[in-house]
């Protein structure tokens, strides 16, 4: 490889074969075409012979394997090149870009800045002070002030950045973590980063101020250069970890150090963008950039502000800044909705603690009126957008990130802004309802054959928790007005609802008031859900108080309540119970829909009836349940019939408890198919039980309760339709239910039928068949229920009851051969037992347990070895469920059988 001419000519030719089709090249031509390139690598010091390819005529693939090629012998042969040889190369290599960026392929020119980039970043480490990369990168950032050469030296930059920062496009070169970062700071304290975001802010404003927004290329990587600096992670000098800073709005909040005081502060750069803003709002794909940048300028923080007067200025200065460059334009694409929705998300969450001082009430009025007009415009949208059946996704966020900003203006401290923006508030959730609801109600045309609320699959209250939480907090603020829309809506919709139940039962079909009545339960769907946000304020691992501005309304509207709370609820005549307390009048309206639902039940009309309307309408009444009648605090200021409807021992409490029970009782036999909806009624029915011991020996006494109770544990209720998790927790409801030393009975009676079903069950088993099988499963899922409810008080009462069964399940194991469910049914029964009953036993039933477990895992060790099991995942989901039984009931000895039925599996 003497003659350059000669092994470009060898190069040339080596592509040709690489990227010829397999069919018309062998494969010996392959492998000698990659030995080379592979050649070519290994050649030292060749950087004349790699400069003189990247000059010829040859194919873009071997100019780039000459770059590569260079890279490498850079990295390899660091020690023995001079300062200044390298120097001289790296302008060479420049100035050939410069000099040939017509002709040039954009990943050949990419590949020469990484080169360039990667030995500046390795000559960091030697560099005292960073004075030669501060050199190179000056001389880069004068051509870019004076509009020279723009895109290439864009384009460098944004290389040189991407190697020198925390985020995942450094080049491996063999540096260590520690080395980068040391390299990262050398670019930060040289003054190097501060040169770049001069430069291109100058250019950028150069180029906005000139009016030429023609140039949508070069404005586009001036953006995006301005964005790679204002989302660089100053607080990663520290060894953290690399962390990506190229997602769209990236949470890297920006604290540059005082030195960019100057250019960060100035208020000409907030113009910039919104000017930039404004002209690509269109529809560019620019304008994502420059939302980023603004949401980063919103994100500023740190040492850049010495004092609290120069961040309340530039605070200020932004607001205003966007309010008034908003003002002007207000016709948004999608993407540029969604990008300033952002950006106000960041300023009000960045900035929360100074609101209250920096804004004045002109100020705040004008930034409400803009907010509220976007979020009208977005939800707009997303309604129009949806009911195409469309993706409306990044709508929706948009509007929701609205009402958290609306959220940190009124909440504590900045709280007391919540009188100023009164009306903005009721025009915010006036557009919210009007946007969810269908026609006549609100704007949404309702889609003949599509019906959300049909589609069970997707859960509203998680899908929509952030945007319903901000809205019940907001429309807390506004209760006077939001209650009375709310309510007038309910009623609206439960009229209606009347009106077409008539027209249903009727004998002729009417498909229009099948499609109107679909229509009509998505609006209650959501008025249900909207209503349980407003009533309660539930925050994770808290417990639920009555919201503050709930208590002190339904005080301020309490009246003589000559209505009871059952009047109330089988009221149809809304005249009569206007003066009632609206806080009441809206649970009551919660309850209204249980009465509407098995109304059509009755009248056969379950087809049109969704179970979606029923598991919005039990979740909103387990929610308020939650909050209003299992909080132990005493409530002082509240209506008297609310008083009474949370205290336990009064007519308004029981009637409410028995209320809620038969619409417990009606899920389960009406919708027992639907696992979501039934566990969540059960789960109501037993925090009930559990929060108050009276309220538990009221169910235990009541005939419908002990009904349904010998109905279920003597399997004379349609259990079968049941899944797995539904009957445990029917049965956790019922033990639950039995909890305090006055329902012994009841506990006793259910356990004597469960206990006679498994007896009767087990006295005619056939191992053999598949329907006994199932059934043995269902049963052992009851019991485990059983066991799982069981607290410490009531544990010696069930054990006894438990004991035989357990016996009876080893005896089962030997029997059944194939069965596998069945077998995990029984591990997880003695896994239940062990970690429930074991530290409340005594001496006496420990050691019972023990003998019991012992042999249990002897039985199945044995099993394992007949069967052969040789799925390995199964094998060790078993193989520990039984240790831990052992671990459990501290049985070292039952390991023996542990080594046998491993070895055996594994064969």
């Amino acid at each position: 490889m003497a003659d350059e001419s000669v092994v470009i000519a060898q190069l040339e030719e080596a592509a040709r074969f690489l990227f010829a089709s397999d069919m018309g090249v062998p494969a010996s031509k392959r492998e000698e075409a990659e030995i080379c390139f592979n050649q070519l690598r290994s050649i030292p010091r060749p950087y004349s012979l790699c400069q003189c390819i990247l000059g010829s005529n040859c194919s873009s693939y071997v100019k780039f394997q000459a770059t590569v090629t260079m890279k490498e012998a850079f990295m390899r042969e660091w020690t023995q090149i001079q300062p200044e040889e390298r120097h001289i190369m790296l302008k060479q290599l420049f100035d050939f870009v410069v000099a040939n960026d017509s002709s040039l392929s954009d990943y050949v020119q990419k590949q020469i800045f990484v080169l360039i980039s990667i030995v500046l970043k390795r000559g960091a480490l030697e560099d005292n002070g960073g004075i030669v990369l501060k050199s190179y990168i000056h001389n880069i950032c004068q051509s870019l002030c004076n509009l020279l050469n723009v895109e290439i030296g864009c384009c460098f930059l944004l290389t040189l950045l991407s190697e020198f920062s925390s985020s995942e496009g450094s080049s491996s070169i063999g540096l260590s973590l520690d080395s980068h970062f040391r390299c990262k700071r050398c670019i930060e304290e040289s003054g190097g980063l501060l040169l770049v975001i001069t430069a291109a802010m100058q250019a950028l404003a150069s180029f906005v101020n000139k009016l030429e927004f023609s140039k949508e290329n070069n404005i586009s990587l001036l953006v995006s250069l301005n964005l790679e600096i204002l989302s660089w992670d100053f607080s990663s000098s520290t060894l953290h970890g690399i962390k990506s800073v190229t997602s769209f709005m990236s949470n890297v909040p920006l604290k540059p150090p005082p030195s960019f005081n100057d250019i960060l502060l100035d208020p000409a750069i907030v113009h910039v963008f919104l000017k930039l803003f404004n002209n690509f709002s269109g529809g560019s794909d620019i304008v994502v950039s420059v939302c980023q940048c603004l949401s980063q300028l919103a994100s500023l923080s740190g040492a850049i502000f010495s004092s609290k007067d120069i961040g309340r200025s530039y605070a200020i200065n932004f607001v205003k800044t966007l309010i008034s460059s908003l003002m002007q334009n207000l016709h948004l694409s999608d993407k540029a909705l969604y990008g300033i929705t952002c950006v106000f998300r960041r300023f009000l969450s960045n900035f929360c603690h100074l609101l209250f001082v920096i804004l004045t009430e002109e100020t705040l009025l004008a930034l409400s009126k803009v907010l509220v007009h976007l979020f009208e415009i977005s939800s707009q949208r997303s309604a129009t957008i949806e009911m195409s059946h469309e993706d409306s996704s990044m709508l929706e966020e948009s509007y929701c990130f609205i009402l958290e900003g609306i959220y940190r203006l009124i909440e504590p401290p900045t709280g007391n802004f919540a009188g100023y923006l009164k009306e903005s508030l009721l025009t915010l959730v006036t557009v919210y309802l009007r946007n969810k609801l269908n026609h006549p109600r609100g704007l949404r045309q309702y889609c003949t054959g599509f019906c959300t609320t049909l589609d069970f699959t997707d859960d509203d209250r998680e899908i929509y928790y952030d945007e319903l939480s901000y809205l019940g907090f907001i429309s807390r603020h506004i209760l006077t007005d939001f209650l009375s829309m709310l309510l007038d809506l309910f009623n609206q919709c439960y009229s209606k609802c009347t009106e077409l139940i008539a027209v249903l039962s009727s004998s002729e079909s009417n498909t229009a008031a099948v499609y109107e009545i679909e229509a009509l339960f998505e609006d209650i769907h959501w008025l249900l859900l909207i209503a349980a946000f407003t009533l309660t304020d539930v925050v994770e691992g808290e417990e639920c108080v009555i919201p503050k501005q709930i208590q002190s309304h339904s005080f301020e509207h309490q009246t003589n309540d000559l209505f009871t709370l059952e009047q109330l609820v089988y009221n149809t005549d809304h005249s009569n119970t206007s003066s009632v307390d609206p806080v009441v009048s809206l649970i009551v309206c919660l309850c209204q829909w249980c009465v509407i639902e098995k109304d059509m039940i009755d009248k056969g009309l379950k087809d049109f009836v969704s179970p979606q309307v029923s598991e919005s309408a039990t979740w909103s009444l387990f929610t308020v349940c939650n909050t209003y009648l299992l909080s132990s605090r005493k409530y002082e200021k509240m209506s008297d019939i609310l008083s009474r409807m949370i205290v336990s021992d009064t007519d308004e409490s029981r009637w409410l408890l028995f209320f809620i029970l038969d619409k417990v009782l009606f899920n389960t036999s009406v919708w027992m198919s639907e696992e979501k909806l039934c566990i969540c009624s059960m789960k109501l029915l037993t925090k009930l039980c559990q929060s108050s011991p009276l309220r538990s020996t009221y169910l235990c006494n009541s005939e419908k309760m002990c009904s349904f109770m010998k109905a279920c544990a003597s399997g004379q209720h349609c259990l079968a339709m049941c899944s797995p998790s539904v009957q445990r927790e029917i049965f956790k409801g019922l033990v639950s239910c039995a909890s305090g030393d006055k329902n012994a009975e009841f506990l006793n009676e259910l356990l004597g039928l469960l206990y006679s079903q498994f007896e009767g069950l087990m006295a005619s088993f056939d191992s053999q068949s598949l329907n006994e099988q199932k059934h043995l499963l269902m049963l052992l899922e009851s019991i485990n229920g059983v066991i799982v409810a069981s607290h410490n008080s009531i544990v010696n009462v069930v054990f006894p009851f438990i004991l035989p069964i357990l016996s009876t399940c080893v005896q089962i194991m030997d029997r059944v051969c194939d069965f596998q469910d069945l077998y995990q049914a029984i591990l997880k029964l003695f896994c239940h037992v062990s970690e429930n009953f074991l530290l409340f036993l005594n001496d006496v039933s420990v050691s019972q347990l023990y003998d019991i477990c012992s042999t249990l895992v002897s039985v199945y060790a044995k099993i394992i070895v007949t069967l052969y099991i040789i799925d390995i995942a199964q094998f060790c989901w078993r193989f520990f469920i039984y240790m831990y039984i052992c671990k459990t009931v501290r049985a070292s000895a039952l390991f023996d059988t542990v080594p046998i039925a491993k070895e055996n599996s594994m064969k």
